[in-house]
């Protein structure tokens, strides 16, 4: 790896993070921006950037991904909260 490969890595690793804690977009687009731009910049090979759609524990974490947000969007989150509120009282 190369000076300017660490650099092209550094500046992919830091835009990754700062799309995430400003929540520019949706998770799962801006990591597969991120897979998208390793692979195109040559970083990793087109057959390690899919490797890890393999694994069964990328699965799980999809689901979990698409489960909560569902949760949430049904508002069946907020009810938990307000249930969960009324009992705890002013403790």
């Amino acid at each position: 790896m190369t000076n300017l490969d660490s650099a092209v890595l550094l500046a992919i690793i830091a835009f990754t993070i700062a799309a995430f804690v400003r929540e520019w977009a949706n998770m799962a687009v801006i990591g597969l921006t991120c897979l998208a731009l390793l692979a195109a910049t040559g970083l990793v090979t087109p057959e390690e950037a899919i490797s890890g759609f393999s694994n069964e524990a990328v699965f799980a974490i999809l689901m979990l991904f698409w489960l909560s947000e569902s949760l949430v969007q049904s508002g069946v989150v907020t009810k938990l909260g307000y249930r969960i509120a009324g009992l705890a009282g002013a403790s």
